[in-house]
């Protein structure tokens, strides 16, 4: 798949999001992350799940990931599981981190 996607080369300019997976004709995948342009023109080969993307961010450049293909409706069940799991996030009180500092 990415041979196919290389082989495409530059495109018209689309928009683009957090996640998306471009391959630009170098043939080395691009992930976009927060800081991202909104356009652009090479072959998006996929869409890193948005709770994955964080952990893709703690990562080094250069590192070697896996990506797994799932379905739409997996995805989304990621996502909402990790919204419930950031909802339940406990902020440090202001009076606490005020004696940490």
């Amino acid at each position: 798949m990415l041979d196919k996607a290389k082989s495409l080369g530059k495109l018209i300019s689309m928009a683009t999001d957090r996640g998306y997976v471009q391959v630009p004709p170098s043939g080395k995948p691009i992930i976009l992350m927060s800081d991202a342009q909104t356009t652009g023109g090479y072959t998006v080969l996929a869409h890193v799940v948005p709770s994955d993307v964080d952990v893709v961010a703690q990562c080094a450049p250069g590192s070697r990931l896996r990506f797994i293909e799932v379905s739409t409706e997996v995805a989304e069940k990621i996502f909402l599981e990790y919204l419930l799991m950031l909802s339940h996030v406990k902020l440090i009180e202001e009076e606490v981190w005020s004696e940490l500092i």
